[in-house]
């Protein structure tokens, strides 16, 4: 098996930490930013599906919701993840900064996928924050 490799990455976004904590955690709010549609709310313990794209081209994933934290955190583990190491998770966390509040992701890739998923969640991070900054 391949060694994970540690993928940080974050952005500060000026808008209220409660408006983006919204935005990692209801579905309607991570259909704006994150995947095209999104199943459920998170909850702990709770099964969510993400797709993106539609019809016979829809990209599909499953994912479990290991912890949602006090209105600061989320953390997911992809179900189709085979290992179920202590690297098989993805996390999401909100902390506040003088110039607004910091999006902070924590993610695991492979050699082989590291730079895809830098530039997935870039992306991402990118679209939150042009979806979000100066909402109040």
């Amino acid at each position: 098996m391949a060694r994970a490799l540690r993928v940080d990455k974050s952005i500060v976004i000026r808008c209220p930490r409660e408006r983006l904590f919204a935005a990692i955690s209801r579905a309607a709010e991570l259909s704006r930013w994150f995947a095209d549609r999104v199943s459920a709310d998170m909850q702990a313990g709770s099964a969510v599906e993400f797709t993106w794209g539609a019809g016979r081209t829809a990209h599909r994933l499953r994912a479990q919701v290991l912890r949602v934290s006090g209105g600061r955190s989320v953390m997911l583990r992809w179900e189709d993840s085979r290992a179920h190491s202590r690297d098989d998770y993805f996390s999401i966390s909100l902390e506040e900064r003088r110039s607004g509040v910091a999006v902070v992701v924590v993610d695991f890739a492979t050699k082989d996928t590291r730079a895809e998923l830098e530039e997935i969640w870039d992306g991402c991070l990118a679209k939150l924050k042009e979806t979000y900054e100066g909402e109040a």
